[in-house]
């Protein structure tokens, strides 16, 4: 059975040394996003700046922990399910890894980046190891980062493993304000290819602002499984991207 769902990407900044304001207006969005949507989703690193990976451990935390805390309670009081991003402690080890919060409050699962960038291992993360799509009473969802699209066996075990919505939370830059919208025209057809091939509804959460001194690119948007964009975010405005979509069943696919 089929029925529509709303959903939301939060598109905000984050100021990269003050981590207090960066949480405070994430979880604010979280909130205000979770009141009229069934799913939230907040960007890579949602509580603060591109600047976790170099200092892992001043912005790790375990999950559960504080944040899945927070996010659990308002997933309960606004009866939404909420996807949100962190650097995750797991005994000595960091991953860069989002997380998947039920209406009910519960731990869904979490997905920790697999493809990592070089920054990111020379700031001491480790590797996720496995996809997995995750099933709610919403429909079958994936995760996965910018960099884990770009290797096709993970879109392809997402695919056989019947997912309908793949959740793509991102921290997109570009060199310079005038290469913004060509930045963002490439990731939005490869996001649009992404969505035709495996079809899947994507949603793909984004900053704006200026990180490590590179310009966020904005443009959070939701692509149908016939590649349409249905929902998309500015380049610059601190703004909820809020559409309905209907995600069809889906059998499991060998």
């Amino acid at each position: 059975m089929s029925f529509p769902i709303h959903i939301a990407a939060a598109q905000y900044s984050t100021e990269v040394d003050n981590r207090a304001v960066c949480r405070d207006r994430a979880i604010h969005l979280m909130d205000q996003a979770a009141h009229t949507s069934d799913l939230v989703v907040l960007p890579e690193h949602s509580f603060a700046g591109c600047c976790a990976n170099s200092d892992v451990q001043r912005y790790a935390e375990p999950v559960p922990g504080p944040t899945s805390t927070v996010a659990e309670q308002i997933a309960v009081d606004r009866n939404a399910y909420i996807c949100y991003c962190t650097i995750e402690r797991d005994g000595d080890k960091y991953y860069n890894t989002a997380v998947l919060i039920s209406s009910d409050g519960h731990l869904v699962g979490r997905y920790r980046k697999i493809a990592l960038t070089h920054d990111e291992i020379d700031a001491g993360l480790s590797a996720g190891s496995h996809v997995e799509a995750f099933h709610t009473h919403l429909g079958t969802i994936g995760i996965l980062s910018r960099e884990d699209i770009h290797d096709h066996e993970n879109l392809h075990a997402l695919h056989v493993a019947g997912a309908q919505l793949l959740i793509v939370p991102c921290l997109i830059s570009a060199d310079s304000l005038e290469s913004i919208e060509l930045v963002a025209d490439s990731w939005q057809k490869e996001l649009t290819m992404v969505a035709k091939r495996d079809q899947f509804h994507v949603l793909s959460a984004n900053k704006i602002g200026v990180e490590c001194d590179h310009p966020m690119i904005g443009h959070s948007m939701v692509i149908d499984p016939d590649g349409n964009i249905v929902a998309m975010g500015s380049e610059n405005i601190e703004e909820i991207v809020r559409t309905k979509i209907t995600l069809q069943p889906r059998g499991i696919h060998g």
